[in-house]
This record gives structure tokens, sequence and C-alpha cells, in this order.
């Protein structure tokens, strides 16, 4: 199944696209979705050092063991700061 990935603000800077495709398993949890994220855009892991990403399914926060569907939208972003 394909799920569409959008990677927001510096998180695109690390994986060079703003947004993409992913092919993936039926079945697959959001884990699974961020490993295989992780194995095509081995920079990511250098911004995973130093900053956690919020990760969104369909405008919603949702945990690792979410099982993801055929078309889902899927939003990496930055941790976010301001006053």
């Amino acid at each position: 199944m394909k799920v569409r990935v959008k990677y927001l603000a510096a998180i695109a800077d690390y994986t060079g696209v703003l947004e993409e495709d992913v092919e993936v398993e039926n079945g697959s949890t959001l884990k699974d979705l961020l490993n295989r994220i992780r194995e095509m855009h081995p920079d990511l892991k250098k911004f995973e050092e130093r900053f956690t990403i919020l990760v969104l399914v369909n405008g919603v926060n949702r945990g690792l063991d979410y099982k993801l569907g055929d078309g889902d939208r899927v939003a990496l972003l930055p941790p976010v700061s301001g006053g």
C-alpha cells in the first residue's frame, strides 16, 4: 500500500524532498513506516540525534503502533518553539 509522507521545515533538508509516496506492507504500523523512511533517508538520523520528530497521520498525533491504511497522509514535523 502507499502512504503519502510530507516532510516539513528542517526535516526536508535532511530528506532532500518535501513529500513522497512510500510503499509499505499491508498491516504496517507507523513504526514500520518510520523505519522505512530512515532506510530511504539515512541523513534523517542526524536530525533525530538532536531533536524529536512529531508525527501526524491524517492530521492527528498517533502512537507508533497505529496501523496505517492505504492512502494515509503522514506529516513529519520538527519540534515547535515560540513565545
